[in-house]
């Protein structure tokens, strides 16, 4: 049985000249496009904007703790990734 294709929304965001060069300068640094930093800026801001539950809280020390120990914090995959799942566990 094959997995049903996930669908990606597309938008249109407008930045500043000196934002769009410090976003491209940050994700050539992360080794990402821009548009992959921008959604995972998203996915961090909306994994901190929601009220935690306690399993969700151990979650967040678990990302808390990744982001700790990589090297670019911002960016960091690990943490990144376990604020994804916390995003998605909440929707």
């Amino acid at each position: 049985m094959k997995a049903k294709p996930r669908v990606m929304h597309q938008t249109t965001v407008r930045f500043g000249t000196e934002l769009w060069e410090q976003m491209g300068e940050a994700a050539e640094r992360a080794g990402t496009s821009v548009a992959q930093y921008v959604r995972e800026a998203a996915i961090m801001r909306l994994a901190r904007s929601w009220p935690a539950t306690p399993a969700e809280e151990a979650s967040l020390e678990r990302s808390a703790r990744a982001r700790a120990v990589t090297p670019d914090a911002a960016t960091g995959s690990v943490a990144v990734m376990a604020e994804r799942r916390l995003a998605k566990s909440r929707v």
